[in-house]
């Protein structure tokens, strides 16, 4: 198989889909279910999985979207989170939280972050939550109406009664069942979605939502590119260029 879930180029031959030959696009590729990875000179995709790339983006900051960026819509609306709401986000300042903060706060809910370290503190906080924290034990017991958990924090008792909690954390296992309290719980997979990526597109486009990339490098440079990545500590993204 090919690795690979994020792209950004530009159309080479968009068949009869619509797609036109030079257009600037990002889809993301479900390769763990299909082995059609991103990562080479010419990928071959389904126009359902594409999308217009940001117009006020570089292609090497657009290829940081589609992943993460799917992952925390997609979640954001199983979560069902309206204007005005309380959403928790562990993990705020990560790849998917870091997105989610934002598109949750473009829909006008009221944001509080759970953060692992005390230098991603400012993050949080300078894109919109309203209290951010690295104790779990400082959270309103019950006090939200929903939970995005990005890292298997099972803050359980901080999700109101009749509320909904939902993690990406597979590694970690099911969510515990909280039926007795009237809480919807799911592990949410991320799937291909051409439609949820133009809507990323235009909260780039509209500067609702910040893309943040930490270093690009060239295909010939991959190994040190991993390396850099196992190194760890990123609050940013590692693009490569083929």
């Amino acid at each position: 198989m090919t690795l690979g879930w994020d792209l950004a180029g530009i159309v080479v031959d968009g068949g009869s889909t619509g797609l036109r030959a030079g257009e600037r696009v990002i889809a993301m590729s479900h390769q763990l279910s299909s082995g059609r990875g991103t990562w080479a000179d010419l990928v071959s995709l389904p126009a359902h999985a594409v999308a217009a790339a940001p117009r006020s983006a570089s292609l090497a900051e657009a290829a940081t979207l589609p992943l993460p960026g799917l992952t925390a819509w997609q979640t954001l609306d199983w979560l069902a989170v309206k204007a005005g709401e309380r959403l928790l986000i562990a993990g705020a300042a990560g790849a998917v939280g870091g997105l989610a903060l934002q598109i949750a706060r473009a829909r006008g809910a009221r944001v509080d972050a759970l953060v692992s370290r005390d230098v991603q503190v400012a993050f949080a906080r300078d894109h919109g939550a309203d209290l951010v924290t690295t104790d779990g034990h400082a959270l309103e017991d019950r006090g939200y109406d929903a939970v995005f958990d990005t890292f298997g924090a099972f803050v359980m008792e901080a999700v109101a009664d009749g509320g909904r909690y939902a993690s990406i954390a597979t590694q970690a296992g099911p969510v515990p069942d909280l039926s007795s309290r009237g809480v919807r719980t799911t592990v949410n997979q991320v799937r291909e979605d051409g439609a949820g990526l133009n809507e990323l597109t235009k909260l780039v486009d509209s500067g609702s939502l910040q893309l943040r990339v930490h270093s690009t490098y060239g295909l010939q440079r991959i190994q040190a590119a991993h390396a850099r990545f196992l190194q760890g500590g990123l609050a940013e993204k590692i693009t490569v260029v083929f």
